[in-house]
């Protein structure tokens, strides 16, 4: 389902910016990619977005705004760092696991 959203997103954009990946990124399941299902090891962990050309990761950790847009680059080495998150486990309605053939 997640592949065929992605699929059908990208059919129908003409252009596509960062800002673009980071609303369908952060946008909740089954309308966006994002979803805090973490008891039944279905959870958005982190979400990227990458730029090739510029050696670019934005990264948001859990999935949620909240937890901030962070950019990180290829060619600057990592600091040392540790950065509290927040996570907002959810439940499931059990027909999100039906299985679907399109």
């Amino acid at each position: 389902m997640r592949y065929e959203y992605i699929r059908q997103y990208l059919d129908a954009a003409e252009n596509i910016t960062e800002e673009d990946l980071k609303l369908i990124l952060l946008s909740k399941y089954p309308d966006g990619l994002c979803c805090h299902f973490y008891d039944d090891f279905f959870g958005t962990t982190k979400s990227m977005a990458m730029d090739l050309n510029d050696g670019k990761i934005t990264l948001c950790w859990g999935g949620l705004a909240g937890n901030s847009w962070r950019s990180y680059y290829v060619a600057q080495p990592l600091d040392d760092c540790i950065q509290a998150i927040e996570l907002k486990p959810e439940t499931p309605q059990p027909s999100i696991f039906d299985l679907v053939i399109v």
